[in-house]
């Protein structure tokens, strides 16, 4: 294999891993769908999400849903400034590693200064622990971390229900998926 095909295969290899965060369910392979969501003269807000729900066996083991939010400093148009983008991958750096096999990374939602992000885990108890500790040794960050149960995993399948019942016939919500296929019109929340 030449040295640069070789070098492509390995650089694909690592965006893929750092864009999909963590590992996806067992037996359970999904692509992601980034939406842009605008309700008249606000702000747009930027919506990755997996394109399908997993299994009911995977959604039941990772069962618990943390949602950690954090505000960023903002451009006019309400998405992260080049300073905000590089603390927020440090941040999702150290979630990754925080989170680690115990939770999924299934949605985002950025915009408006500032970035809300979901994870499916197997405890509570265990994944709260380990965030606590991380932040309390880290320097302050103005974040927020809540924990529910939602075994069906509402929050993605509230995203993709509007993609699937409502194709082609709501305006505000478009977004494309699995690579270059045409944007796609969703229903507005």
């Amino acid at each position: 294999m030449p040295m640069r095909s070789a070098l492509l295969i390995l650089l694909f290899g690592l965006v893929s891993i750092a864009a999909h965060a963590f590992e996806a369910p067992p037996n359970d392979k999904h692509c992601w769908l980034v939406l842009e969501q605008s309700n008249g003269n606000a702000l747009p807000e930027f919506i990755s999400v997996i394109g399908e729900l997993p299994k009911k066996a995977d959604r039941q083991k990772y069962s618990h849903l943390f949602i950690v939010k954090w505000g960023y400093e903002a451009n006019p148009n309400g998405l992260p400034t080049e300073a905000a983008l590089i603390k927020g991958r440090t941040l999702y750096t150290e979630l990754d590693h925080v989170f680690g096999s115990n939770a999924v990374f299934a949605l985002s939602r950025t915009g408006g200064g500032g970035r809300t992000m979901y994870y499916y885990a197997t405890s509570t108890s265990k994944v709260g622990a380990a965030l606590k500790r991380h932040f309390e040794s880290s320097p302050p960050i103005s974040i927020s971390v809540s924990a529910i149960e939602q075994p069906e995993w509402s929050a993605v399948h509230e995203v993709l229900s509007r993609i699937t019942e409502h194709p082609g016939k709501a305006p505000g919500l478009t977004g494309c998926s699995r690579g270059r296929q045409p944007a796609s019109r969703l229903a507005a929340p």
